[in-house]
Parts: C-alpha cells; structure tokens; sequence
C-alpha cells in the first residue's frame, strides 16, 4: 500500500502470515514437511535523521524476530544496506544469517539506471546456515528504480 511495503508471494501455500506497524512481513511455508519462516522488510530510508532513527529500530526489531523464529530462515527485501556496509556485516553477525558477494559477478539492484558494474546491491537475501545459494542474479527492473533480486537456495 506504501512505498516502503512489502509483498511475499509463493508458489508453496503460506501460513501464519503476519504484516505488523515496523513494514515487516512474516510468514511460513511447509515444503517437503519442513518449516521455512520467510520475512519480508523494505527498510526506511529517505535521508531524515527520523527515518534514520526509524530504520535503526528495525533493524533492531529484525534482530529479535530472527532470534525467535525457527532455526530454517530467510529475510529478504531492501535493506538499504551494501554488503560491504559495516551495520551490513554487523547485522549478519548478530542474526547469524548468511548471504553471498561476488566482486566478479556483481548483482548491483540500485539505481536501475546506471550499468549493472557501476550500481550497489541494497537489496539482499539472507538465509540460515542450512541452506545453500545455488544461483543469484539481477532481473530487469520493469520501470522501478531498482533491479529485482533472484535468488535460487537449496535446503
């Protein structure tokens, strides 16, 4: 409904879905009788010492939902954070989530505009450490600023 707003869609039903005031969306899937939490969040940004302060509470807020949600995670979404970002690496540590960087092969999301070699990656997917990234890569970005991010993992 807004510019920070996420949506989670799936071809595997999705149960327990929960969008709360912090722009986060939370929701499971059973695939092959395994539970796989997967939250959702565009964090806030826009240059304001507020929106600033705002995005820090949610990443804050992310914090303890991964620390209470089951061991199979994934959060995706724009965090408007680059992975070479010290909150990035920090917020990886603390959630004890993983995602993959390749400086050969850049998926750069942010502006769509500009080549893919010259842009920053904000948005990311993290996931716990019993899954495996197969393949990630950019798709076009359909008239958005920022490029799609795709992600294939194994389990």
């Amino acid at each position: 409904k807004g510019p920070y707003d996420s949506l989670i869609l799936s071809k595997h039903p999705l149960t327990n879905t929960k969008v709360d005031d912090n722009h986060v969306v939370i929701t499971n899937l059973i695939l092959n009788e395994v539970e796989i939490s997967i939250v959702g969040i565009h964090l806030l940004t826009g240059g304001t010492k507020e929106n600033f302060n705002n995005s820090l509470q949610q990443i804050d807020y992310l914090k303890t939902i991964v620390g209470g949600t089951n061991k199979n995670l994934i959060l995706i979404g724009d965090l408007n954070m680059t992975s070479t970002s010290r909150r990035f690496s920090k917020f990886l540590r603390e959630t004890n989530l993983y995602t993959v960087t390749s400086y050969t092969k850049p998926t750069s999301t942010w502006p769509a505009f500009l080549p893919n070699f010259l842009g920053i990656q904000l948005e990311h997917v993290l996931f716990s450490d019993n899954f495996k990234l197969i393949n990630k890569k950019n798709a076009n970005n359909f008239g958005s600023d920022h490029r799609p991010l795709i992600v294939d993992l194994n389990y």
